[in-house]
């Protein structure tokens, strides 16, 4: 079963594009990879008025993962 996002970019949201945020549990990455809780990562996309977040991390590997509100906290914000 697949869920459907949708895109809203002026809707407010406590995590916004291009914010700094860790995760609280393990997900997983389009690609099929296990993205460990305490990962940092840079929010490229909030879907849904921050029903998920698509967020592009670094380390522990280079990934893209789209993670659910809930599953993610702000480390810092996005920088101007």
């Amino acid at each position: 079963m697949s869920t459907t996002f949708v895109l809203t970019p002026d809707a407010p949201s406590a995590i916004r594009e291009l914010d700094t945020a860790r995760l609280l549990v393990p997900v997983t990455d389009d690609d099929g990879r296990e993205v460990p809780a305490g990962s940092v990562g840079t929010v490229v996309g909030v879907w849904n008025q921050g029903e998920a977040y698509e967020v592009e991390f670094v380390a522990p590997f280079q990934s893209l993962a789209t993670v659910e509100g809930g599953r993610l906290v702000r480390v810092s914000d996005a920088t101007p």
